[in-house]
C-alpha cells in the first residue's frame, strides 16, 4: 500500500473516531452534535440494531435527539479500522468499542459492546 493511502487511512479513522465520538456521547450538546455530524450523514443513511430499524436522514436525526435528550451514555473506542475498495472512492470503517449507559450511575453503569460498521461511498 502507498504512504498516501495510508495517510488518507489515517485520516479516515480519525475521522470515524471523532464522529463516532461525539454521536455517542450526551454530553455533546444536540445544537454541537448536528453542526458537526450531520455534514457527514448520507440522506439515504439506513440504521439498524437490535431493538430499531430506519432510514432516511429525517428520522435518523429525531432518533439522534431523542437519545441525546433522553439517555445518558459515553463511548469508548477500543479500536477504529478503514478499508478502501481498490479504486479508492469507497469503503468501510468499522468502530469498535464500549458504549457505557450511565442513565443510573449512581447505581450501576451498564457498558454495552458495540461495533459500528460505516460503509463509505
Amino acid at each position: 500500500m502507498e504512504k498516501k493511502d495510508m495517510n488518507m487511512i489515517t485520516k479516515l479513522e480519525d475521522k470515524f473516531k471523532e464522529l463516532t465520538e461525539i454521536l455517542y456521547d450526551t454530553e455533546v450538546p444536540v445544537d454541537e452534535m448536528f453542526d458537526k455530524a450531520l455534514p457527514y450523514i448520507a440522506e439515504d443513511i439506513f440504521f439498524r440494531d437490535p431493538w430499531q430499524h430506519g432510514g432516511g436522514l429525517e428520522l435518523y436525526k429525531t432518533g439522534m435527539k431523542g437519545f441525546h435528550c433522553m439517555l445518558n451514555f459515553d463511548f469508548e473506542t477500543a479500536q477504529s479500522s478503514v478499508h478502501l475498495d481498490k479504486d479508492g472512492k469507497g469503503g468501510r470503517a468499522i468502530i469498535d468499542g464500549v458504549m457505557h449507559l450511565r442513565q443510573f450511575s449512581w447505581i450501576y453503569v451498564y457498558p454495552l459492546r458495540t461495533i459500528i460498521e460505516k460503509i463509505m461511498i
